[in-house]
């Protein structure tokens, strides 16, 4: 429900002028609209995501980590927030797809999943389902090495040097639940807060799927500026927030937890 609440005042569609009804079941089943597509794929997408980071950082720091005193903190945050960012690139493939038809599902649609993707084919041909690429692309590449580094930097902090030492050589440390989950949710609310601008410009142009409103992305900037400056570009922003830090001090330690046991069992 927070996503469609997000997706519709990014839009400028809040829910009482979307023609749901006013009755509160009608208004209560449009906020669950589009949440096939992402519930779908959102395994899929963490778990490639993960598998692109942990190769990127491993070859980035390979150099590094064979040396007598190892990367420094610096060096292997770098490479974290590069690895990190390499990966969304890799995972917009999917999200940006999805991206498509959950915003039209969310808004301008009461169509199931499917027959929404092939409307949308059908009337625009397969490019409608790279509508919103570049801000996508830009928002994966970004969001995802913002929110992986400031994990590993919050998670740092809280380790004295000896154990930090070893988590930047890539020894396994199971760290506390309390460090995982603090630094997770920093690693949800700093990754949301850097990207959300283009957020609202990648799902404007996801609903324009036609282009008879933005032609490209920069007008749509631009359009967006005009209509209230950066208050604009960060409405609906608290319902990101809101499930931002949850959602990523559930995801980031059972990651984390998984990977120490099948370190330890494998």
């Amino acid at each position: 429900p927070f996503d469609s609440l997000k997706t519709r005042l990014q839009v400028g569609r809040p829910l009482r002028q979307a023609g749901d009804g006013a009755g509160l079941l009608a208004q209560t089943r449009a906020l669950y609209r589009g949440v096939l597509p992402p519930l779908l794929t959102v395994g899929l997408v963490q778990s490639l995501q993960f598998a692109f980071y942990e190769t990127f950082k491993h070859h980035l720091l390979a150099k590094s980590r064979a040396t007598a005193e190892g990367p420094s903190r610096g060096q292997y945050l770098a490479s974290v927030l590069a690895a990190g960012s390499f990966g969304g690139v890799f995972i917009s493939l999917i999200t940006v797809p999805v991206g498509v038809v959950k915003v039209q599902q969310q808004v301008a649609t009461n169509a199931g999943m499917l027959d929404c993707a092939r409307s949308l084919v059908k009337k625009h041909g397969w490019s409608a389902l790279a509508r919103g690429g570049v801000p996508g692309v830009v928002m994966e590449f970004i969001g995802r090495g913002v929110y992986i580094a400031t994990y590993e930097t919050v998670k740092l902090w809280q380790l004295d040097d000896a154990t930090a030492h070893r988590v930047q050589q890539g020894e396994t440390v199971d760290t506390s639940l309390r460090i995982k989950m603090l630094s997770a949710a920093a690693a949800g609310t700093c990754g949301w807060l850097s990207v959300y601008a283009i957020d609202v410009t990648k799902s404007r142009m996801m609903l324009d799927v036609s282009g008879e409103q933005f032609k490209t992305w920069r007008q749509c900037i631009r359009d967006t500026w005009r209509e209230g400056g950066i208050a604009r570009l960060y409405r609906g922003v608290g319902f990101s927030l809101v499930r931002a830090s949850p959602v990523a001090a559930t995801v980031l330690p059972i990651y984390e937890t998984t990977k120490v046991w099948l370190a330890d069992h494998l």
